[in-house]
């Protein structure tokens, strides 16, 4: 139900439906008498068009959670395991095309082949279902040849394929995994993405040693924002993604599912 609810109310919230039932809402209202309801709508719009265009909210917050946790973390010698989220590769368009189709998350992958190599004796797992509304085929259900082109052993590799959301990579891993208490495991994912993922990574219960491995950044450390950009479509996705994770960790901890609001490196007592 939550995974259900939680794309409803982003489909309702996101910045470019917004628009688009302004936009609508402004064209049914030339055909009625009610000028002063038409003007208002325009209005909004067109202030919002000007906000987003002109202020770079969404290039400042997506920058705040990309540096939450560090990039190329030190990492001790002995590691127990490597997990990795989906979302590298998309599997309702690999199972129709019959060839894989990745994505701006690839990164994810490449550190992960990396890492298995740089630890031949940790275990790997990785993890990622299927997004589409009637779940298919899971993406770690066909990564398996892909990996193996990068010269992953998959016979080490754990796939958790059920898993639809961040909470459950977290719940689900963790009991195929087993991770012991006093173990150290590495969590790959997007640097955007780092923060949710690791408070519902320890609000279920995975081991204190987990450290954090953010890869696939969007912007630049010291990020300085440009403060107008004709380019609103670009803008828009920019805010989107900021959004979304916002909302995202809010709805996570509101309804129990991380550790905290913002989780950081270092967790709350």
């Amino acid at each position: 139900m939550f995974y259900y609810a939680s794309k409803i109310i982003w489909f309702v919230v996101n910045p470019a439906t917004i628009f688009a039932i302004l936009a609508l809402a402004t064209c049914i209202l030339c055909f009625t008498p009610w000028v002063r309801a038409r003007r208002v709508v325009a209005g909004i719009t067109g202030a919002l068009i000007v906000f987003v265009v002109a202020v770079p909210v969404g290039g400042y917050v997506n920058a705040a959670i990309e540096n939450r946790f560090p990039a190329n973390p030190p990492l001790p010698d002995d590691v127990h395991g490597i997990i990795v989220l989906g979302g590298a590769v998309d599997p309702e368009r690999t199972r129709s095309r019959g060839q894989f189709t990745v994505g701006g998350s690839f990164d994810r992958v490449i550190i992960f082949a990396e890492l298995a190599e740089r630890y031949p004796e940790a275990r790997l797992v990785y993890s990622g279902g299927s997004h589409a509304w009637i779940a298919g085929e899971g993406e770690a259900a066909m990564v398996a040849p892909l990996l193996r082109r990068l010269g992953v052993d998959t016979d080490r590799v754990l796939f958790e394929a059920d898993s639809r959301n961040t909470h459950q990579n977290a719940v689900m891993a963790k009991a195929l995994a087993d991770p012991k208490a006093d173990e150290h495991w590495i969590l790959i994912t997007s640097g955007y993405h780092m923060p949710r993922a690791m408070g519902s990574f320890r609000h279920a219960g995975w081991p204190a040693g987990l450290i954090a491995y953010p890869v696939d950044f969007r912007f630049p450390p010291d990020y300085q924002p440009t403060w107008f950009s004709f380019n609103l479509t670009g803008r828009l996705g920019v805010l989107s993604g900021a959004l979304r994770e916002v909302l995202g960790m809010t709805a996570y901890y509101v309804t129990d599912r991380s550790d905290s609001l913002f989780p950081g490196p270092v967790p709350p007592d």
